[in-house]
């Protein structure tokens, strides 16, 4: 077979690369075959193919093993399934969340139950949760940006922190404000809210959650991890 001929055939068969060169070697993308894995149907065993990313077993949330939907279960007066509790505060929109002329279950109870400032807190915490992640901006461009909004919503979430009345309510705003600042690398207000707001307090899992965050300040590594395992039972 003529060289040119095989060179036609490994073109046809390779991954396309982004014509702007977006692209760089990494993970699998390492590895060259004459045939991808692409066009065949693999069953439904990829799950067993090796790969370098593939670090351990699906894991699927659902809320049988969510301790936080337990704690929203409890609020609602246990008048909900937990299944419905699970999907209102995870897959509900902000404006949903707060709808008055919602039909689900959950957001009905809690109006019935006259909790709207906690539906009202979920509302808060979804419109921002697009600003908790650290690599939201790959090539940096808009890193500045992005920064500033998470400075404005800490803001806001401290302030929300200090008007609530209901405790537990001061902490789950105090909670969105830990967060906010711990992806905007404020390390020292991380601590600052932690001290102020959830010191000695082990009662809903956010309350986890906040001390995981205010861990990562710690100077020794070995300590650190050392408390950080021991949330894992809690998280």
């Amino acid at each position: 077979m003529k060289p040119w001929i095989l060179s036609f055939c490994y073109l046809i068969c390779a991954k396309a690369v982004l014509a702007c060169g977006g692209w760089y070697p990494f993970g699998e993308d390492i590895r060259f075959s004459l045939f991808s894995p692409a066009l065949f149907d693999d069953g439904g065993m990829n799950d067993f193919y090796y790969s370098a990313d593939a670090f351990s077993e699906t894991y699927t949330p659902a809320y049988m093993s969510d301790r936080n939907v337990n704690d929203w279960y409890k609020l609602c007066e246990s008048k909900v399934s937990k299944e419905d509790v699970y999907e209102a505060i995870y897959r509900l929109s902000s404006k949903e969340i707060v709808d008055p002329k919602s039909k689900h279950p959950f957001v009905q109870k809690m109006l019935e139950l006259g909790r709207r400032d906690q539906l009202e807190y979920l509302a808060f915490a979804k419109k921002y949760s697009y600003l908790n992640a650290q690599t939201s901006d790959p090539w940096e461009k808009g890193d500045s940006r992005i920064r500033m909004k998470r400075k404005k919503a800490l803001a806001e979430a401290k302030k929300l922190a200090e008007q609530a009345v209901d405790p537990s309510l001061k902490r789950r705003y105090a909670f969105v404000a830990i967060r906010l600042a711990f992806y905007n690398a404020d390390q020292v207000e991380v601590s600052r809210l932690y001290r102020a707001h959830f010191s000695g307090k082990e009662e809903l899992t956010i309350d986890y959650w906040a001390k995981y965050y205010a861990l990562q300040g710690m100077e020794s590594g070995a300590e650190r991890n050392f408390k950080v395992a021991q949330l894992f039972e809690r998280i």
